[in-house]
């Protein structure tokens, strides 16, 4: 399991690849503040949110790397949630 500065880490990253997807036109400016708001004021549901999620990633056969400087790097994660961020939205 993700300890405390894990858990925030991957939020942060979260609502950083959020700001992306807006960016690239790829998400709706609207989807994007619910899961920032969601991040900001329900953390909990979010982080038990994602735990499942992780779960189902690791069942697929992924794992989940470290960067260089020791921390996960999420990326591929949140790539693999992008299609499911609007059933996020909705549980969180």
């Amino acid at each position: 399991m993700l300890n405390r500065k894990e858990r925030q880490d991957r939020r942060r990253d979260l609502r950083e690849f959020v700001r992306s997807e807006v960016k690239n036109g790829d998400m709706d400016r609207r989807d994007a503040i619910r899961v920032m708001a969601a991040t900001r004021f329900n953390p909990q549901s979010v982080d038990d949110v994602l735990d499942d999620l992780m779960v189902e990633y690791a069942e697929a056969g992924n794992t989940i790397t470290l960067a260089a400087n020791g921390e996960r790097d999420w990326s591929a994660f949140l790539a693999f949630i992008k299609e499911l961020l609007p059933l996020f939205i909705g549980l969180c």
